[in-house]
């Protein structure tokens, strides 16, 4: 009763922290309609092959001429060796058995998981067209025109069951992070292997035996705290906030409720390192709390896209003007020291006018979209 009341309350605990997030992520995609892309999902799903080599600088560099080098999901083989050899030990032992089962289940369960869109079964081969019994290969050109090919039956796939008949799987992006719980578990797993045998140490009464036991386990955890080593890290640091402090609070303090800002330029293309200043811009949006109408994420919404495919085929416009203000833009935030630079702006679209309202040093500086008062038709008798 006191091992059921625990789960009962882990469940209630898990659900009160994640549950708001869920719930929050579940509305803006749904409000969205958005849908992964299936070939970005194949492309971040993993091979059985990816897990030939640890990413880093392995003491054994076994697989490390993997096809593909982004791919290194390995948590080492030695640490492989040992995690094998933990399940063994674990199983043999009453204690722990229920435990190796757990992790052992769940590391193959993140394995197949950590292959997306790959794990499938069967052949998707044509089926050759039928052929009449009186018909010869000799003739068959001669004869009349085959019949269609029929289509190849669809290969069974896991994950595509998953994304139709549980909630959440359809917007998983990245199948292939699931290889860290295979990571964390084949460490558990050595680091269970390492305890089973110092126990052992501690029952040897031959002192000459224990002592080479223990020597055993210390030099085999050696090796696997060193087994892979990081690559050197590349930090880059937060823009200093003082020389933006003045729009900064511009921005907080004149923003109606409800409207919002546009970074200018935009980031062109979807690779991590053209969004650095657009992320810079992510960052400041924490200091004047308006919501930035383009960012980096892994949930580009629809009218995003739109926004960037207008930008980049037409530039700034002045339907473009009339377009980001209908949907709730107060400013553009233009970064005037960006590379290459962008042409000036217009004056202004149909609708609204851009005016300039801020500029110092920083490099940034703030146009306010306004409408333009349009004078009714005079009435002529």
């Amino acid at each position: 009763p006191a091992a059921q009341a625990l789960q009962v309350a882990g469940v209630i605990v898990a659900a009160l922290l994640a549950g708001p997030i869920i719930y929050h992520l579940h509305r803006i995609l749904k409000s969205h309609d958005f849908e992964r892309n299936p070939g970005t999902v194949s492309e971040l799903s993993l091979l059985p092959s990816d897990y030939k080599a640890a990413w880093g600088q392995d003491a054994i560099p076994w697989g490390l001429k993997a096809p593909r080098v982004l791919y290194q999901m390995s948590p080492g083989w030695i640490k492989v060796g040992l995690s094998a050899i933990g399940i063994g030990l674990g199983l043999l032992r009453r204690r722990t058995r229920r435990w190796t089962f757990f992790l052992a289940s769940t590391g193959l369960v993140a394995f197949l998981l950590s292959m997306g869109t790959n794990l499938k079964w069967g052949e998707a081969t044509a089926s050759p067209p039928p052929q009449p019994s009186h018909v010869t290969p000799q003739d068959a050109p001669l004869a009349a025109p085959a019949p269609p090919q029929i289509p190849p039956p669809p290969k069974f796939s896991i994950w595509e069951k998953l994304c139709q008949y549980v909630p959440g799987f359809s917007q998983v992006r990245s199948p292939n992070r699931f290889a860290v719980f295979v990571q964390v578990i084949s460490v558990l797993l050595a680091v269970q292997a390492l305890q089973v045998a110092t126990l052992w140490s501690r029952l040897r009464r031959a002192r000459w035996l224990a002592w080479t036991l223990r020597g055993g386990v210390a030099l085999a955890a050696l090796l696997v705290a060193g087994e892979t080593l990081p690559w050197k890290t590349k930090l880059w640091a937060a823009p200093d906030l003082a020389p933006h402090q003045g729009w900064i609070n511009f921005v907080r303090h004149e923003t109606p409720p409800g409207r919002g800002i546009v970074y200018l330029p935009f980031a062109k293309g979807y690779d991590v390192s053209v969004f650095e200043p657009t992320t810079n811009a992510m960052y400041f949006g924490t200091f004047h709390k308006v919501p930035l109408a383009n960012g980096y994420s892994g949930f580009f919404p629809l009218s995003e896209v739109y926004m960037r495919g207008e930008l980049e085929t037409k530039g700034v416009t002045p339907d473009f003007l009339d377009q980001t203000a209908a949907q709730g833009v107060e400013f553009f935030l233009l970064n005037t020291r960006a590379r290459p630079p962008l042409p000036p702006l217009p004056a202004s679209g149909h609708r609204v006018r851009l005016d300039k309202v801020w500029a110092d040093s920083s490099g940034m500086e703030l146009y306010r979209l306004v409408p333009i008062q349009v004078a009714p038709p005079q009435r002529i008798d």
